[in-house]
C-alpha cells in the first residue's frame, strides 16, 4: 500500500523513530526537535521530499500540506504538532516573530529555508541541517541566495545532501 511519502523521508523518520523508541529513550525525539526553527526546517524538507525536490510557493500552500497530509500529520505528531499548532511552529522561540521563509526553492541540497526574522544581540539563525547563528551581512547571503546551499558529494537525484 502506498501511503504517498518518499522512501527517503520515511526512512530518515523511521530512523529517528527507532532510536527513540523503548529504553526511555522516547523524549530524545522531540529534544532533536525542540525547537521551532529545527521542526519548520525539517518539514520544509518533508514538503520537498512529498513535491518532487520543489519547497511551497507561498505559506498558505505550506501550511494546508502540513494540516492534511496524512503523512505530514502522523509525522508531525511524533515531534509533538498537531493541526491545531502547525501556526506556533512558524514563530521563532528566541525572537517572538515570525519566522522569514524561503518558498518556491528547488533542489536536493541544504537550503537556507528558515531564518529568524529580528534575532538575539544583532545575530539570526538561519536554518540548515542544523542551526546556524550568523551576523547581519551573513545573514542577508543567505536570504538573497548569494550563499549556494550546500550538496554533499555523490547526491543525486532522489537523495538528501545533509
Amino acid at each position: 500500500m502506498k501511503i504517498g511519502i518518499s522512501s527517503t523521508v520515511l526512512l530518515a523518520f523511521t530512523v529517528l523513530l527507532l532510536l527513540t523508541a523503548g529504553c526511555g529513550k522516547g523524549d530524545e525525539m522531540k529534544a532533536v526537535y525542540s525547537t521551532n526553527i529545527k521542526k519548520l526546517h525539517q518539514s520544509y524538507i518533508m514538503y520537498m521530499e512529498e513535491n518532487g525536490f520543489r519547497g511551497p510557493k507561498d505559506e498558505a500552500e505550506f501550511k494546508n500540506f502540513l494540516k492534511t497530509n496524512p503523512t505530514a500529520i502522523h509525522l508531525l505528531k511524533r515531534i509533538d504538532v498537531t493541526s491545531e499548532t502547525v501556526d506556533d511552529m512558524f514563530i521563532g522561540d528566541r525572537d517572538g516573530e515570525p519566522f522569514v521563509v524561503r518558498y518556491g526553492l528547488t533542489g536536493v541540497a541544504d537550503h537556507a529555508v528558515v531564518l529568524e526574522a529580528v534575532g538575539v544581540d544583532g545575530m539570526r539563525l538561519v536554518a540548515l541541517a542544523e542551526p546556524l547563528e550568523v551576523d547581519e551581512a551573513t545573514y542577508e547571503d543567505y536570504l538573497s541566495g548569494k550563499i549556494k546551499p550546500e550538496r554533499e558529494a555523490g547526491a543525486g537525484v532522489g537523495e538528501i545532501a545533509e
